[in-house]
């Protein structure tokens, strides 16, 4: 018995793989008209949550929908969330996978990169993408936000989402605020669904990095389940007990789906991802 499903779905990630050559060519013309129409300022903003470091960069943002497909499980008619969209690169992805009734919905704490990216040809021409601002406060990129990101409610409802991703987002987060987080996606995710999350996991392993000294950053301040390098700005870059993210998972219904994909980060070879990431299933 053929399974319909899976074949509807072979079908559908060949179709992607022809698009990909045209997908490239749009995302050009879109940029190059960004540039024309000045939709982007003249100093430039970074694509994450945090700072943009060689050791933190993202991976080739086309890996995302590999990962997103494979790891994630998500599908073209899936409800997707980004947390921390920054100016939508990853969400240009999506933007030849996802069709309705799917659809993606991504907040970012910061004002000025959501109003760029709702002129962005991605926020213009696709109904079915939408990008808000989330009034979290955040000591360097939004001191003036109204809200704890360890009290922010995500604005969805329950059961809403397919799929749920951050990128670079839990890095520069402490551990009350991931706590808070995680609670809040496993709130808007759908039972049986995924989401896929990326850390510096501090355990043996990397403790024996740093202790070793061949890291570029020490992480030589120690907080409660965490450890950070810039005393000034913990937030640039934490390191959270892995430990603690395991039973926080636990604790929010989120069974993790082993193994760990631990990144090239901290020095890693060989590693698949950048930073360390997490695919987790809600019971």
């Amino acid at each position: 018995m053929v399974d319909k499903s899976a074949l509807k779905a072979a079908i559908t990630e060949l179709r992607q793989l022809q698009k990909d050559f045209h997908k490239s060519l749009r995302t050009r013309l879109d940029r190059l008209e960004e540039e024309l129409d000045g939709a982007l300022s003249d100093e430039p903003v970074a694509d994450t949550v945090g700072p943009s470091h060689d050791w933190t960069e993202r991976s080739d943002h086309r890996d995302h929908l590999y990962q997103f497909v494979a790891y994630g499980d998500m599908r073209p008619i899936h409800a997707v969330l980004d947390v921390g969209c920054g100016m939508g690169h990853v969400a240009e992805q999506l933007t030849g996978y996802l069709v309705p009734p799917g659809r993606y919905e991504g907040f970012d704490v910061r004002a000025n990169v959501i109003a760029k990216v709702q002129k962005r040809p991605i926020g213009t021409r696709y109904p079915h993408f939408r990008f808000r601002h989330a009034n979290v406060y955040n000591k360097r990129y939004n001191p003036e936000g109204s809200v704890q990101a360890n009290e922010y409610v995500f604005p969805y409802d329950d059961g809403t989402f397919d799929f749920v991703f951050a990128y670079s987002v839990f890095t520069h987060m402490f551990p009350s605020d991931i706590d808070h987080y995680l609670a809040e996606i496993s709130r808007v995710l759908k039972p049986g669904r995924r989401c896929l999350l990326t850390y510096f996991l501090l355990n043996e392993e990397l403790t024996r990095l740093i202790d070793a000294g061949i890291m570029r950053k020490t992480f030589r301040f120690h907080g409660e389940h965490y450890r950070y390098d810039n005393e000034e700005f913990p937030e640039n870059a934490l390191a959270i007990e892995e430990s603690f993210v395991r039973q926080t998972y636990a604790r929010h219904g989120l069974k993790i789906l082993e193994p760990v994909r631990y990144g090239s980060w901290c020095g890693r070879a060989g590693a698949e991802t950048r930073q360390d990431m997490i695919v987790a299933v809600k019971e």
